[in-house]
């Protein structure tokens, strides 16, 4: 009788230790995941300035030439136009999944780029403000 008593107790100790251990293994995971995001994502992309977040809208007037390059014309980095297929896109630090409806497709997913502070569509750093 003690000896069944006994391994009841030892399994339930045993089970209550791998609940825990899986418990503390995710809340590391996820505590400490911008701590493995942020220099990954230096690694991948550099640390050079997003045209698109950082411009100073304010210094321009309707009729510079600049202005109207924006408006019309696609970055480089920032397409305006697409072709209208479904894409799947991967991004590159969580490795997650997703689709597109045009040819445009993120360099990362919402997530990532919210750790980072960066552009989801060129991965390049935003000013931070």
């Amino acid at each position: 009788m003690k000896k069944s008593e006994n391994s009841k107790k030892k399994k339930k100790s045993r089970t209550i230790i791998i609940v825990m251990t899986f418990i503390i293994l995710v809340w590391i995971v996820y505590d400490f995941t911008p701590l493995i995001k942020v220099p990954l994502a230096k690694i991948i992309y550099g640390t050079s300035k997003c045209t698109k977040y950082n411009s100073k809208k304010s210094e321009y007037t309707l009729e510079s030439e600049d202005t109207l390059r924006r408006l019309f014309y696609a970055d480089k980095d920032h397409p305006m136009e697409g072709g209208t297929a479904i894409t799947k896109w991967k991004c590159e630090l969580c490795y997650r999944g997703g689709e597109s409806s045009t040819t445009i497709t993120p360099e990362l997913c919402y997530m990532c780029s919210k750790i980072t502070n960066r552009c989801s569509e060129c991965g390049k750093l935003k000013e931070k403000s």
